[in-house]
C-alpha cells in the first residue's frame, strides 16, 4: 500500500501504534498492521511513497504523561543518561552517555565501559546516581 512506513519499535506498549495514536510532532496514525514481525503504519497526511520515504529517520516521541507507569525496578533510558556511576566502594567510574539495548538486556555505556543493567551488578539507582558492584574484570581496560 502506498504511504506505508515501517516502524522500528522501541515501545513495550502494544497499543502505541494503534490507529488514532498521536505523537509530539503532530503525526497521527491512520492505520497499522504487522507483517513478518514488523509494524507497518500509515500516517494521516502521508498518502504516497514519496511522503513515506521522507519520513525515514523520523523519531516518534510521546509526552511523558502518556507513558505507562514504571515498576520500582524499571527506568526510562533517558532518565539514566547523565547519571554518575560509582562503585559500592565509592570509586567514580564516569557518567552514563548512552543505554545500549541488546537482545540479552540493557547495557550502560560509561566512557569505555559497557556495564550490564542487571540486579547483580547495579545495586542502586537514585536521581542522578547509579551504584554498581562490579564483577571481576568488568572495569579492566
Amino acid at each position: 500500500m502506498r504511504g506505508e512506513v515501517e516502524i522500528a519499535v522501541e515501545s513495550d506498549n502494544p497499543d502505541r501504534f494503534a490507529p488514532g495514536s498521536r505523537f509530539k510532532d503532530g503525526l497521527v496514525i491512520r492505520a497499522s498492521r504487522t507483517h513478518n514481525g514488523r509494524v507497518i503504519v500509515t500516517f494521516e497526511g502521508v498518502t504516497d511513497r514519496s511522503g513515506a520515504e521522507a519520513m525515514r529517520g523520523t523519531v516518534l516521541k510521546i509526552d511523558a504523561d502518556e507513558a505507562r507507569p514504571l515498576d520500582d525496578d524499571e527506568f526510562w533510558d533517558h532518565d539514566l543518561i547523565g547519571s554518575t556511576v560509582v562503585t559500592v566502594d565509592g570509586e567514580v567510574i564516569g557518567v552514563v552517555d548512552d543505554v545500549v539495548q541488546q537482545p540479552s538486556g540493557s547495557l550502560l555505556s560509561v566512557g569505555k565501559h559497557l556495564i550490564p543493567l542487571v540486579r547483580g551488578i547495579v545495586t542502586e539507582v537514585t536521581d542522578g546516581k547509579i551504584v554498581i558492584d562490579p564483577i571481576p574484570g568488568l572495569l579492566d581496560a
